[in-house]
């Protein structure tokens, strides 16, 4: 996903974003898969808000290196 963004390729970033929002919900990870929802459904639209979009990536990593991070203190 980061590539995608970093290419301006939103298509492909819209891809990453709807498979890591399945995966959140199989997972049961709720924050995760609110972020990757929320980024999902901006990248769906045909005009989408770069910045947005962006500020929801930013978002998604951000819980995204939370659930990593719990899930490697269970250990």
């Amino acid at each position: 996903m980061e590539k995608a963004f970093e290419e301006n390729n939103m298509k492909e970033a819209f891809l990453h974003a709807h498979t890591m929002k399945g995966v959140a919900l199989n997972l049961s990870l709720q924050p995760l898969f609110q972020c990757a929802d929320q980024l999902t459904e901006q990248l769906r639209t045909e005009e989408v808000d770069l910045n947005k979009a962006r500020a929801l990536y930013e978002q998604l990593k951000v819980r995204y290196n939370e659930m990593v991070e719990r899930i490697n203190g269970l250990g």
